[in-house]
């Protein structure tokens, strides 16, 4: 016998928003759950997996005879507490169990008969299908494996997200016997999510769901046909669709610096792309007021809830005159996710006390580039003992929030691996290597390995990010040092109305029509959030 696992790890309200149809995205999810237990021959139950209540508009769309299983836990439930609430919850009748997310209203029912189907001729542990867009496949496996993989789960402290099996499995993958579809085409590298926790994602997910019904094509189909699949090809060849609203923001809150790396395009820059003077805000000389930023909280909680913000673009976070009250207004974004990046020199008084109290910052990135001292002097100034200690403070109060980077160059590339181990080691830190940025050529090429794909593909910052600079300036990104092109400025035009004037932009991507800057630029291919 198997069983059908709908988990929810956490409850989105987009899931009772309605697409064009009439029909929520919980709708769609439940329909094809249905869909699925009424074809399997010999009995396929449903159960729910749910942390904590389930809210009442949602728990009234779910079948009455869908047992829930609470799983206990504040805010987010361990893994370990997941799988241990489901492994004592289902009886040992059941031999497999196919895993399917809440929050994907577009899985695919075909590719799910497809994987439980291989899963029982394999006999493996456990299945899943790999190149395919976020939510889009099921998982399938072994109940006998549940306990193991819950012990696993508290050994790492991994935590219950939609990507639990996966990352639970990965912590001695060798122990298990897995089976893997492979998508001919990789669909993973549009970093597109058919899931409907972010408001980007539920929209690309009702776009998808009206040209399907559009098409005439129903969303589920009989078969499993990759290349006769609506969602799939929609999402090869309208990557428009793609383009929702900002997922990432990266935010200039002053222009003044401290320690700059000797490779920065903004060493000693003092000059702003426009007049602060003409700002509805009052402003420091060359600083975002915390009212400015507010209003742009504000405009982004309406357009992108859920967006990521990080702090420190062209700039030392650290000088604001004003951060504490700046940092006061991030709960104007309540679902948003907050990083602040530094050089982490300059840290003194209150705004020390700000950075080390707040709870909003899910991420502090401190530049480090070096493993030594000597290194370090060479690349970014004297301030190595300074930057220590702070790293050290703010482990202390963000422990595991703290990311220490640095940038691959030939300088300093024979002394990264024991830049790695040592803040890999460091309990509560973690390393990240950061990629040479030549700034479309405006820099000397120091780049160590040419690590840009084969093909080139439409622009991620492009399709996903926002830069606003210390006036409200939007630049067409954050590559354009000079302004070269400018969309205009928070607070005197609709953050909604100054993300729309970039998808020309983006279309020309698209067509493969490249400006210089474009053709100059080897950062397309990163990916921010």
């Amino acid at each position: 016998m198997d069983c059908v696992i709908l988990t929810f790890p956490e409850f989105s309200p987009y899931l009772s928003v309605a697409f064009p149809d009439g029909s929520t995205p919980l709708d769609y999810v439940v329909s094809r759950v249905g869909e699925l237990a009424r074809d399997r021959s010999g009995g396929l139950s449903v159960k729910i997996l749910h942390p904590g209540v389930i809210p009442e508009d949602i728990n009234r769309a779910l079948p009455n005879e869908w047992p829930r299983i609470a799983v206990p836990g504040v805010d987010r439930p361990s893994g370990q507490d997941a799988l241990e609430s489901l492994y004592n919850t289902v009886t040992d009748e059941v031999e497999h169990l196919l895993w399917i997310d809440g929050l994907a209203p577009l899985w695919s029912v075909s590719l799910a008969r497809h994987l439980l189907n291989l899963h029982r001729k394999s006999w493996c542990d456990y299945t899943f299908a790999d190149g395919y867009p976020e939510g889009y496949a099921a998982e399938v496996l072994r109940r006998d494996i549940l306990p193991t993989l819950a012990a696993l789960a508290e050994s790492k402290g991994i935590l219950w997200t939609r990507k639990l099996l996966f990352d639970t499995l990965m912590v001695d993958i060798n122990a298990f016997d897995i089976e893997t579809e492979a998508a001919r085409e990789d669909y993973s590298l549009l970093r597109a999510s058919l899931t409907v926790n972010h408001r980007g994602d539920y929209l690309l997910c009702r776009q998808l769901a009206a040209e399907a019904a559009q098409a005439g094509q129903p969303p589920v189909q009989a078969a499993f046909l990759e290349e006769e699949d609506q969602i799939l090809r929609a999402l090869l060849h309208q990557g428009q669709t793609l383009r929702t609203v900002p997922r990432y923001l990266q935010v200039q809150v002053t222009r003044s610096m401290t320690s700059v790396a000797s490779f920065s395009p903004w060493k000693g820059d003092v000059s702003a792309l426009s007049d602060p003077s003409a700002s509805l805000y009052p402003t420091a000389a060359g600083e975002m007021s915390p009212e400015l930023f507010g209003t742009l909280l504000d405009q982004l909680h309406e357009l992108s809830p859920e967006a990521t913000v990080s702090l420190g673009y062209r700039g030392e976070v650290a000088l604001h005159t004003r951060l504490p009250e700046l940092l006061s207004h991030l709960d104007r974004l309540p679902r948003g996710t907050f990083f602040l990046e530094t050089s982490g020199v300059g840290w003194g008084g209150a705004n020390r006390h700000a950075l080390l109290e707040t709870s909003r910052l899910s991420a502090i990135i401190v530049e480090v580039d070096a493993a030594r001292k000597e290194t370090y002097e060479t690349l970014r100034g004297p301030w190595w003992e300074e930057v220590q200690q702070f790293i050290a403070d703010v482990v202390q109060a963000h422990p595991g929030k703290v990311f220490v980077q640095a940038t691959r160059i030939g300088d300093n590339e024979w002394e990264l691996q024991e830049f790695f181990r040592h803040w890999n080691d460091t309990a509560g830190a973690t390393p990240i290597i950061q990629k040479y940025n030549d700034f479309a050529g405006q820099l000397p090429d120091l780049k160590v390995a040419d690590l840009s794909p084969l093909s080139r593909c439409p622009c991620f910052h492009l399709q996903r990010d926002l830069v606003v600079l210390h006036d409200g300036t939007v630049p067409r990104c954050f590559q354009d040092l000079s302004g070269e092109v400018t969309h205009g400025r928070v607070g005197d035009n609709p953050l909604l109305e100054l993300w729309q004037r970039g998808a020309g932009e983006y279309q020309r991507h698209l067509e493969q029509d490249y400006p210089e800057l474009c053709r100059r630029c080897d950062e397309y291919y990163t990916f921010n959030a």
